[in-house]
C-alpha cells in the first residue's frame, strides 16, 4: 500500500542538501569554464606573433622582437617559415635586425596578417646614430618582408644629425661581412613612412659599399664586398608606398671589381601591379651625411654599380 506520510524533516533536509550540492558543482564547473576560457582568450591576445612552426620555431611568441631573436639562434631555416604578426608594435632601438638565412627551397616569410599591422620605430633612437632602421636584413637570403606599416615614431625629433635620434630606413639591405650579402629577398605591399625633414630618410636602402651595421655609423664608412657572394643581389622591391622621406629607394653595389657588383636587383617589376608608388620625397637643399657613394641631396629611385637591374 502506498504511504503518504511526508518525509521526515531530516529526509527532505538531505534531498534538499543533494540539490544544493548538484546545483554547486554545476556552478562550479561553469565559473571553471568560464576562467579557462579567459586564459585562453587572455594567452591569444598575449601572443601577437604566429608561426607555421617551420625550422623548429614555436607556434607563437608575445612579440616579432622575440619571433626575431629565435629566428636568429636557428641561424639557416631547415624548412618553409612563416612569422605572421597580429597585433601593431614598436621595433627595438635600431629596429628590427634579422641575420638568420633562408634558402631556394626554405623561405622565410615575415608578414603582418593585415596590411595596416602597424611596426612604429624605437623612441628615441641612439643619439647621432646613422643606421637606425625598422627591419634590417644582415647578410639575409631569401627572406620576404611583406604586408606592414611602417612608421617614424612621433617621438623622435631630433633632426641635427650630430645628435639625431631619429630613423634612418624603413628596410635596409646590409652585408654581414665581405663575403655574405643580402640576396634574393623580397620587400612587398609594405606602407613606408619616415620624416624627410631629417635628410638621412630613406624608404628602402641597400648599400654593399660601407662598412657593415654592427660598427657604429658605419654607413659613412667605405668598406666594400670583394666577391659576387658579398654583393647585394637579386632582391624584388614590389608594390611598396612610400611617402614622407628624403630619398625614395637606394641601391648601391661595390665600385672595386665587376665581379662583386650587385646583380639582378629589380625595382618595380615589369608592370603596374608589381609598381611603387614612391611620394611626397625630398626635402633640403643642403647634402645630407656622407653615405658611401650616394651623391646628391635626394632622389625618387637611386642605383649604382648595378648590373643586370630592372
Amino acid at each position: 500500500m502506498k504511504n503518504n506520510t511526508p518525509p521526515p524533516l531530516m529526509s527532505l533536509m538531505a534531498i534538499l542538501g543533494t540539490h544544493r550540492s548538484k546545483q554547486a558543482y554545476s556552478s562550479a564547473k561553469t565559473c571553471f569554464l568560464a576562467i579557462l576560457m579567459m586564459f585562453f582568450a587572455l594567452g591569444s591576445a598575449n601572443a601577437q606573433v604566429t608561426t607555421n612552426s617551420g625550422s623548429g620555431l614555436a607556434a607563437s611568441y608575445p612579440s616579432l622582437a622575440a619571433a626575431i631573436t629565435a629566428l636568429n639562434g636557428i641561424g639557416t631555416a631547415t624548412s618553409p617559415t612563416i612569422i605572421t604578426v597580429t597585433g601593431n608594435e614598436t621595433a627595438p632601438v635600431g629596429g628590427y635586425n634579422i641575420i638568420a638565412t633562408g634558402t631556394v627551397a626554405n623561405t622565410i616569410i615575415i608578414q603582418g596578417d593585415v596590411t595596416a599591422r602597424t611596426l612604429t620605430a624605437f623612441t628615441p633612437q641612439t643619439a647621432g646614430n646613422l643606421n637606425d632602421a625598422i627591419i634590417k636584413i644582415v647578410g639575409g637570403d631569401y627572406i620576404t618582408i611583406q604586408s606592414f606599416t611602417m612608421r617614424e615614431n612621433a617621438g623622435n625629433t631630433i633632426i641635427a644629425v650630430a645628435t639625431n635620434t631619429m630613423t634612418e630606413f624603413g628596410v635596409a639591405l646590409f652585408y654581414t661581412s665581405l663575403t655574405n650579402g643580402a640576396q634574393n629577398n623580397t620587400i612587398q605591399n609594405n606602407i613606408i613612412s619616415l620624416n624627410r625633414t631629417y635628410l638621412n630618410t630613406f624608404g628602402i636602402y641597400s648599400n654593399t659599399r660601407h662598412a657593415p651595421n654592427t660598427i657604429a655609423n658605419g654607413t659613412t664608412v667605405t668598406a666594400e664586398v670583394t666577391s659576387a657572394a658579398g654583393a647585394n643581389s637579386n632582391n624584388k622591391v614590389y608594390t611598396n608606398t612610400i611617402n614622407n622621406v628624403n630619398f625614395g629607394i637606394v641601391f648601391i653595389g661595390a665600385g672595386t671589381t665587376i665581379a662583386a657588383i650587385d646583380t639582378g636587383n629589380d625595382i618595380g617589376g615589369s608592370s603596374a601591379g608589381t609598381g611603387n608608388t614612391i611620394t611626397n620625397w625630398g626635402f633640403g637643399a643642403t647634402t645630407a651625411s656622407t653615405f658611401t657613394a650616394l651623391t646628391g641631396n635626394n632622389y625618387c629611385i637611386f642605383v649604382n654599380q648595378q648590373i643586370n637591374d630592372n
